[in-house]
């Protein structure tokens, strides 16, 4: 009967061994202290941008306003100088008219350069009944001259043209008349002050032929508000608002194909996930100035991406990784069997459950380590990925202290560098939208905008409660081109 109580308590230290394998082995150790999860709000700031306006006239255009405003011809007649010889001084006559090409502008540097030529067809002779009953009356004559006129404009803050031209010509075949042999009556000086006449109406015409309201008109198309839905890629819609404030004018700029002027309508932009109340479009202000160069376009559009997408990302660097590292003479390994990602006031936090082997102990250690790190693009704009990468406040110092190495060391390495996600294609999704949005005249009071060359980079990061707030800064050209605009009317 000796032998009983002793295999009895053999069997319960047996059991109880075992019970305390059991409970050792999976207790879970806290190392340290859960950071809060909470999310913080998502900011979108306000941008401004500028909706460039080209007033654009072409040459052709211009040449068919010049000519229609220029008469084609001019005649004249009149009494000219006398003419002396060995029986006395006898008066002339003339009669002609000039016909002119048409005008043709081109560029000229920094300035138009319009070209004419003119033709003259006339008779001239002597006065009195003896030249006529003698036929030296009425001799025919031509003549021919090139015209030039080289013209620069500003616009004025009243929207209006101001033209300078100077005006040049040459007789290429100079207008004189033979009426007996060797004796010619030069008309040169009577037929200039008439030219001149006409010609020294060219920048007047000129300025006519760009009126000051169709230049206005031009701008009041684009100063308008606009409120352009977007649908954001895997989101919300969002309301890009789009209010004017400012307006200016490079001037008259001369290109190849033609004039141009240069508007840029300066906005306040706004994203918001709410439709905005309607405003009224504040009166068209003075024209100020800007420089001729494409509008800017400046959005900060709000993106997403889950959690789920960064959590994965963590999950696939270490989940099911042992991670080795030394403990004295001995080797010991971590395994992170669950990894979980949260908002944290403004940061990330990340929750990792891992099991420990450490040499000199009978049984495993499993045990819970929080972190936390800042979500940041990188210098490309277009990934984001962790920073600040730091384990929260420790509570087991003696675990912590056999497993820091390979936490502070591996684990945090294999954390920072694979924690990253590409978000190009999203990027690129929500430019996309943003550009469709834009352009689409339905949206845009009938204005077909062209957004040019458009990038996209990440400038910000929130971790709100259920996603990352992805701030993106679009930007590019912002332009629209009012075509051969209602000329010479």
């Amino acid at each position: 009967m000796g032998k009983m109580p002793y295999l009895i308590g053999i069997a319960v230290a047996g059991f109880a061994a075992v019970g305390a394998f059991t409970w050792y082995s999976y207790r879970s150790t806290v190392l340290s202290q859960e950071p809060v999860r909470k999310g913080v709000s998502e900011p979108v700031p306000a941008s401004e941008s500028t909706l460039g306006v080209r007033v654009a006239v072409p040459f052709q255009v211009l040449n068919a306003a010049i000519n229609e405003l220029l008469p084609s011809s001019f005649s004249q007649e009149g009494t000219g100088e006398q003419v002396c010889g060995w029986a006395g001084c006898v008066g002339t006559k003339y009669s002609y008219t000039a016909t002119r090409s048409p005008v043709t502008f081109s560029r000229d540097g920094n300035s138009a350069r319009g070209n004419v030529s003119i033709s003259v067809n006339g008779k001239g002779g002597f006065r009195g009944d003896i030249a006529r009953v003698l036929g030296l009356d009425a001799k025919n004559f031509e003549a021919a001259a090139d015209v030039a006129v080289v013209a620069a404009a500003t616009v004025t803050s009243d929207w209006c043209p101001v033209v300078t031209a100077t005006v040049s010509y040459n007789w290429t075949k100079t207008p004189r008349v033979e009426i007996v042999n060797d004796v010619y009556v030069t008309l040169g000086d009577l037929v200039d002050k008439k030219l001149t006449e006409n010609i020294a109406t060219l920048p007047e015409k000129l300025k006519e032929a760009i009126p000051c309201d169709t230049i206005k008109a031009a701008a009041a198309k684009a100063w308008h508000n606009y409120a352009v839905p977007v649908q954001i890629p895997d989101g919300p819609l969002v309301y890009v608002s789009i209010l004017p404030k400012q307006v200016g004018t490079s001037g008259l700029v001369v290109a190849d194909e033609g004039l141009r002027i240069a508007v840029g309508v300066v906005s306040d932009v706004a994203v918001s996930t709410k439709a905005p109340t309607e405003q009224s479009t504040p009166p068209l202000p003075p024209l100020g100035q800007v420089p001729d160069s494409a509008g800017k376009l400046d959005v900060s559009l709000p993106l997403r991406a889950e959690y789920t997408h960064l959590n994965e990302a963590i999950v696939s660097a270490v989940k099911g990784k042992a991670f080795e590292f030394a403990v004295g003479s001995g080797k010991g390994t971590v395994e992170v069997k669950e990894a979980e990602v949260f908002p944290s006031d403004g940061k990330i936090g990340l929750k990792l459950v891992f099991a420990a082997d450490l040499p000199g102990r009978i049984f495993n250690t499993s045990g819970t380590v929080y972190a936390t790190a800042k979500v940041t693009p990188d210098e490309t704009g277009q990934v984001i990925q962790l920073t600040d990468f730091s384990y929260s406040r420790i509570l087991d110092n003696g675990v912590w202290s056999a497993l820091s190495a390979v936490f502070e060391g591996q684990l945090r390495q294999q954390i920072e560098n694979n924690g990253r996600i590409d978000l190009k294609p999203h990027l690129e999704k929500g430019r996309d939208a943003l550009q469709k949005a834009i352009s689409d005249p339905t949206k845009t009071n009938g204005i077909k905008i062209e957004v040019g060359e458009p990038d996209a980079k990440i400038v910000a990061i929130t971790p709100t409660d259920d996603h990352l707030a992805i701030l993106t800064r679009i930007t590019g050209t912002l332009d629209t081109t009012v075509v051969d605009p209602a000329l010479a009317k």
